[in-house]
C-alpha cells in the first residue's frame, strides 16, 4: 500500500525505473503475473539501451511462462538485437527456442541440436566470458530434453570454467545437479541435491519445488508429487 500510496503521489517516482521494477517485484510476490507484466510492458515502450534489452528479456520469459512461444520468440529476438546494438551479444533467442522445443513442442531432438551447435560455434565461445554462456540453463534444457549427459559436460564446464557459479547463483547449480540426476533416473538423489540448501535457505523455492514432484512423480509416489506442486 506504501508503494501505491507513493506511485500515485510521486510523478518523479513513476518516471524511475528502478521504482517500477521494484513495483513489478511486488506484484509478482503477491501472485499478480498481469499486473507485473503490465509495468514492464509500460517500461519497454519507452526504454532504450541495455534496459531495453532487460525489459524485452523478462517479457519474453513471461510470454514463455504462459505458452505464448512465438510471442516469447519475437521478444527474445528483440532483446538480442538491442544488445547488439550496443556492441554486444546475447543468446536470448537461442534460449527460448530450445527452452520451447525441449519442454512445450516436445521436439527434444531440436533443442539438442540448437545447443550443440551454439556450443560448438568457436566463434561464440570467443565472444562470450564463461560467466556469459549460460551453462547452467543450457544444462538444464539439455536434461530435459533427455540428454544427462550434455548435461553433465555443463556441470564440467562450470567446475572449470566458472567455479564462481556456486557462490553466485548456488539455487541455479542445484537445479541443474538435479536435473541431471532426474534425467538419469537417480531420483532418490535429485531429492537429496534439492534438500541440500544452504542454511539460510529455510525452504526452497519454486523451481525446487517443481524438481521435488518431478522426482516424487517418476518414482510413484503421486501423493508426495501433489504436496509438492501445492
Amino acid at each position: 500500500r506504501l508503494l501505491d500510496s507513493l506511485w500515485r503521489a510521486d510523478s518523479l517516482w513513476r518516471r524511475d525505473w528502478y521504482a517500477q521494477a521494484m513495483r513489478a517485484e511486488l506484484f509478482l510476490a503477491r501472485g499478480d503475473r498481469d499486473s507485473a507484466r503490465a509495468v514492464v510492458a509500460a517500461v519497454a515502450r519507452t526504454a532504450e539501451g541495455t534496459l531495453r534489452a532487460t525489459t524485452r528479456a523478462g517479457l519474453s520469459n513471461d510470454a514463455l511462462v504462459r505458452g505464448r512461444l512465438r510471442e516469447a520468440a519475437a521478444l527474445a529476438a528483440e532483446a538480442d538485437a538491442a544488445v547488439a546494438a550496443m556492441g554486444g551479444g546475447s543468446d536470448e533467442g537461442v534460449f527460448v527456442r530450445a527452452w520451447s522445443d525441449a519442454w512445450y513442442r516436445d521436439r527434444k531432438p531440436e533443442a539438442v541440436r540448437v545447443l550443440d551447435s551454439l556450443h560448438a560455434d568457436a566463434r561464440w565461445l570467443r565472444a562470450r566470458a564463461p560467466a556469459d554462456r549460460g551453462y547452467a540453463l543450457h544444462g538444464i534444457i539439455y536434461a530435459r530434453a533427455g540428454r544427462p549427459d550434455r548435461a553433465a559436460a555443463m556441470l564440467a564446464r562450470i567446475a572449470a570454467e566458472d567455479p564462481a557459479l556456486a557462490r553466485r547463483a548456488p539455487a541455479q547449480l542445484r537445479a541443474l545437479r538435479a536435473d541431471v540426476a532426474i534425467a538419469r533416473g537417480a531420483y532418490a538423489e535429485a531429492l537429496a541435491v534439492l534438500r541440500a540448501r544452504r542454511p539460510l535457505e529455510v525452504e526452497g523455492g519454486p523451481g525446487d519445488r517443481f524438481l521435488e514432484a518431478l522426482a516424487f512423480d517418476r518414482m510413484g509416489q503421486r501423493d508426495s508429487a501433489l504436496a509438492a506442486y501445492e
